[in-house]
């Protein structure tokens, strides 16, 4: 176990563990931002349809396109939500089933079967 924080530790200063670790803080910053926006708009009654993340990948998908596909950014709002909603689920479900197989494979030595 201190070989992999150890390796973990010399990962995290590469190139890619910089990148990893800058956009880790980019997406927290983003969920703070969502939070504060969701808050906002309980309290006030605001309806916020599109976030800076669509309203960027709206603009950039019509600048790749040269202004042909047009998006609508309440739309594609939901499909990036709904898409990061699944990654998450995903990696919940999948770190909940290693957790319990680490207590199983534990009980199951334990007990000598």
């Amino acid at each position: 176990e201190l070989k992999a924080h150890h390796a973990k530790a010399l990962d995290s200063r590469t190139l890619l563990g910089h990148m990893r670790s800058g956009l880790g803080y980019a997406m927290s910053g983003y969920c703070f931002y969502r939070v504060i926006t969701s808050a906002k708009a309980l309290l006030v009654g605001e309806d916020f349809s599109s976030d800076p993340v669509s309203r960027s990948l709206g603009f950039i998908l019509r600048r790749l396109s040269h202004d042909k596909l047009v998006i609508d950014p309440a739309l594609l709002n939901q499909y990036v939500t709904l898409i990061f909603i699944g990654t998450i689920s995903a990696l919940s479900i999948r770190a909940f089933l290693k957790n319990a197989s680490r207590i199983f494979s534990t009980l199951t030595n334990l007990r000598g079967w």
